[in-house]
């Protein structure tokens, strides 16, 4: 969060306004919970934590775009559409973290988070979008091994997979064709609606109110200049 807090705060010195904010920060391993020296796990952190604190940090400039009549977007690529009913009791999985449980709480989260953002800030589009699966490198293995494996992978994986300049396409499309407000996203693009939501009122007042907590105690915890 420290990293983050730098990088908006040179961002906002640099720049009178912003219209455009695409976060896309992820992790793809199977390890289990690795939290950060800030106590924050890695993968809820990028997935969820970096991103609220980008805009959080961001809206004045964001806002600044707005009072100029121009333009003013928040992209979240990330997975709506997959995530779970909100554990009030264990927010931030602190007392029961399983990869299928992380993988489906940033979902949640970050729908959450869109609609308290755009009540804060009525004039800008808050996009949480899913690029459904990309033709990428991701499911390649480095092992000396296992990368023999790496052109059967590829040739099972490829009808079920799209090409990145496809997904650019209607990420692109989403991105310029949002409204105000909250939206969530398929891959080709299309407005999702409530299919598959899980929360309501309390629901983003409790995650909203989680998050601020979790990342002051996150900023406030010392650097030791440790990895």
């Amino acid at each position: 969060m420290k990293s983050v807090q730098a990088t908006t705060s040179t961002l906002r010195a640099r720049l009178p306004k912003l219209n455009f904010l695409v976060l896309s920060p992820g992790i793809f391993n199977l390890r289990g919970r690795d939290d950060t020296e800030e106590g924050i796990d890695r993968r809820l952190g990028l997935h969820y934590y970096a991103r609220w604190k980008f805009i959080h940090d961001l809206l004045p400039v964001l806002q600044n775009a707005t009072d100029a009549g121009e333009d003013a977007k928040v992209m979240s690529v990330l997975a709506p559409g997959t995530g779970r009913p909100v554990d009030l009791d264990d927010l931030g999985l602190k007392k029961s973290y399983t990869l299928p449980k992380a993988g489906m709480t940033s979902p949640t989260y970050t729908d959450l988070m869109m609609e308290s953002y755009a009540e804060q800030s009525p004039g800008t589009a808050f996009i949480h979008i899913y690029p459904g699966h990309v033709r990428t490198p991701l499911l390649r293995t480095s092992h000396p091994i296992l990368r023999i494996l790496n052109p059967l992978t590829h040739v099972l994986t490829y009808p079920l997979t799209i090409t990145p300049e496809y997904c650019a396409e209607n990420m692109f499309y989403a991105l310029v064709h949002s409204e105000p407000g909250a939206s969530r996203r398929d891959p080709q693009a299309d407005d999702m609606g409530k299919t598959r939501y899980h929360g309501g009122a309390e629901e983003r007042a409790r995650v909203w109110e989680h998050t601020k907590e979790e990342i002051e105690r996150a900023l406030a915890t010392p650097f030791s200049g440790s990895t």
